[in-house]
């Protein structure tokens, strides 16, 4: 296992079994993931890939139907950077998973070297584009006050696309899984997700739920590992089936 930053557990603290208790329980079959769960996964996942992991309660909508982005700009920093540090324009990847409706998990990923935002919703649900056009005037506005950084220059304009994943059986409950599972591989091996079927989602619950109680990850993801070794088979003699 590779140990990340410290267990669900750790980061609940003593007197926060309950969460703890609370967050792990989602993960059962047919259970809405909550935030708690979806948020330290995500982080877990970004700490270990270099990457920016923007928590989910930086979405929040305005009257007009934008993003806050003073406070969007706040969850920008790199993990333990001091307030009003600037954002994380080191990590070429940010992040960002969002629960619109109250009731289901979507995810967004921006690629700072190629200047692509990427929405990715395991229902297909109409209107993707356009919440992903909000999402991307609110990075803009939350990091256009800066100037050229050390390692990027901010971006004025996303090339914008909708990611195409397997869509789940909406009884099950499963986008938490379904975007937990997406988000590893866009960081390790988006080469796979072209392989991930529904019923992958349901299957990644436990794992999720080891990685989050051990607070590490695993160094394959075992809900795929048959697909993986299957689609990899003739292709060469040292093709495995790890995520690492």
């Amino acid at each position: 296992q590779r140990r990340v930053h410290g267990s669900l557990n750790e980061a609940a603290g003593a007197d926060s079994a309950g969460m703890l208790i609370r967050a792990l329980s989602t993960l059962e079959p047919r259970q809405h993931v909550n935030d708690d769960a979806l948020n330290q996964y995500l982080h877990l996942v970004c700490a270990e890939g270099g990457a920016l992991h923007i928590h989910s309660a930086a979405w929040r909508e305005d009257s007009d139907g934008g993003l806050d982005a003073v406070r969007l700009r706040s969850y920008l920093r790199s993990q333990d950077a001091p307030r009003g540090s600037v954002p994380a324009y080191h990590c070429r990847h940010w992040l960002w998973p969002f629960n619109r409706s109250g009731s289901h998990w979507q995810l967004l990923h921006f690629d700072w070297d190629k200047a692509t935002a990427t929405i990715y919703c395991s229902l297909a649900e109409p209107g993707s584009e356009a919440t992903l056009r909000v999402a991307c005037d609110a990075i803009v506005s939350a990091t256009s006050q800066d100037g050229p950084d050390v390692n990027r220059q901010p971006v004025t304009q996303w090339k914008q696309t909708v990611g195409t994943v397997a869509v789940q059986d909406p009884s099950s409950a499963d986008c938490g899984p379904a975007i937990a599972l997406t988000a590893r591989l866009v960081l390790e091996r988006a080469d796979a997700l072209s392989l991930v079927k529904t019923s992958h989602y349901t299957d990644f619950r436990t794992q999720m739920r080891r990685e989050l109680e051990a607070g590490a990850l695993e160094g394959k993801v075992d809900a795929l590992e048959a697909v993986v070794a299957e689609a990899s088979k003739g292709k060469s003699s040292n093709s495995h089936c790890c995520i690492s």
